[in-house]
């Protein structure tokens, strides 16, 4: 069995300890992965099995990740996260307006400091390996992006969000500096990464249902589930399912708390508009997009992004930036594309 595929990491073990579980179970086929989860941390961990399969994984280390994020406010953590030794920093419970406030501090590129539970090396040697002994490595900021935080719940101390970001963001390092904006200190309490690229929470693997897949069908490399994520190929009957139609902006503004999300109101021939998020605001103001014609996937499922439902996907080329797609002449709204 070989491929790139997603994994569900429980809380426990390490990334590595699920690497070696999946060598077992595949025979003792080369294993690697693309981007380590914290033990305390659960969810997607995408890995390559086989030489050809993890050549490719630097590909999907740099691809945006998306993460859950419980933090506790008031105490820091020595691990900033549940793991380490906690001390009390503050009782003062912030107003979810000044939350706010701060949380779009981090949003964007930023400089982050890596905790010193981390594998950076120092000197040829994990930072970890010297916080272990009771040495303080001296870590350097490094530039960081996070792409979108969404705040879920707040009930003091806990507060919850859904962060996207690039490679290399550390959540513990992100939890930890909005306490130190907010002076009350926080420590990362749980995480869930939902997502890595195109690989979902949803369409990971247990190790248990990888060990069924593997010894009930040995003659091919990889399972139907796995296949559908290894194989860029699409039979017509497929793409026929896809649903993409001419629509024209009617309303368009910045959604909060976000750099590149714009919230439009489309026309595409219905009843009445729909609402559809799109990541373009970097290049296209609001005022740009009124009443332009351009191309959505009209039959996804509808999506909640930043506390919004998205009812489509509007597509766009990508030319180190996102360029819309439209007709060459004006059409109706909701002319089909085919």
């Amino acid at each position: 069995m070989k491929g790139i595929f997603a994994i569900y990491k429980p809380k426990g073990p390490t990334s590595n300890d699920i690497v070696q579980s999946i060598k077992r179970i595949t025979g003792g086929e080369k294993v690697g992965h693309a981007g380590t989860l914290d033990p305390l941390a659960e969810g997607v961990l995408v890995v390559g099995v086989g030489r050809e399969a993890t050549k490719k994984l630097g590909i999907e280390v740099k691809k945006e990740k998306e993460y859950l994020a419980k933090i506790k406010l008031g105490e820091t953590s020595a691990t900033d996260d549940e793991e380490g030794e906690k001390t009390s920093v503050s009782d003062r419970k912030p107003a979810l307006s000044e939350i706010k406030e701060a949380v779009k501090k981090f949003i964007g590129k930023i400089k982050q400091i890596p905790p010193i539970y981390s594998a950076i090396k120092v000197s040829g040697k994990e930072a970890y390996k010297f916080a272990r002994k009771g040495e303080k490595p001296v870590l350097l900021e490094r530039e960081a992006e996070i792409k979108e935080i969404e705040i879920l719940e707040y009930e003091w101390p806990y507060l919850e969000l859904r962060a996207v970001t690039g490679p290399g963001v550390y959540v513990r390092a992100l939890a930890r500096d909005i306490g130190k904006e907010l002076g009350t200190g926080a420590y990362l309490a749980a995480l869930k990464r939902t997502r890595v690229g195109d690989f979902t929470e949803k369409e990971s693997l247990s190790l248990v249902q990888l060990e069924k897949l593997v010894k009930s069908d040995a003659t091919i490399n990889c399972s139907t589930e796995v296949q559908k994520y290894n194989n860029m190929n699409i039979n017509f009957d497929e793409f026929k399912k896809i649903e993409m139609k001419v629509a024209r902006v009617l309303e368009a503004e910045r959604v909060e708390g976000s750099e590149k999300l714009l919230k439009l109101k489309v026309d595409l021939g219905e009843p009445e508009p729909r609402q559809i998020l799109a990541g373009v605001g970097k290049v296209y103001l609001p005022e740009e997009m009124v009443g332009r014609e351009i191309i959505v996937v009209a039959n996804l499922e509808p999506r909640m992004m930043m506390g919004l439902e998205s009812q489509g996907m509007l597509l766009a080329a990508n030319d180190g930036g996102p360029v819309l797609l439209k007709p060459d002449r004006e059409v109706p709204p909701g002319s089909a594309i085919s």
